[in-house]
């Protein structure tokens, strides 16, 4: 997901630039019964462990899922 250039480094606060990932999931028909769990992985920041590291020191990108931190590695 791309934020663009025209981010204020002095306006990130974990409110500012908030953005939300629309995604969508289809199960065909089937005589199992399914069982999802999603899980996202990728390295972690030093000070949030609901937060990836960026190519920027210090700076994460928090996932939330409903409108709760979701801890990296860990499946929900």
């Amino acid at each position: 997901m791309a934020f663009g250039q025209n981010i204020a480094v002095r306006k990130v606060n974990g409110v500012n630039y908030r953005q939300t990932v629309d995604y969508g999931i289809r199960c065909d028909a089937s005589p199992y019964e399914w069982v999802m769990i999603l899980k996202i992985t990728g390295q972690v920041t030093s000070f949030n462990p609901a937060a990836l590291q960026t190519s920027v020191g210090g700076l994460g990108i928090e996932i939330r899922q409903n409108g709760e931190p979701l801890i990296l590695g860990k499946p929900c």
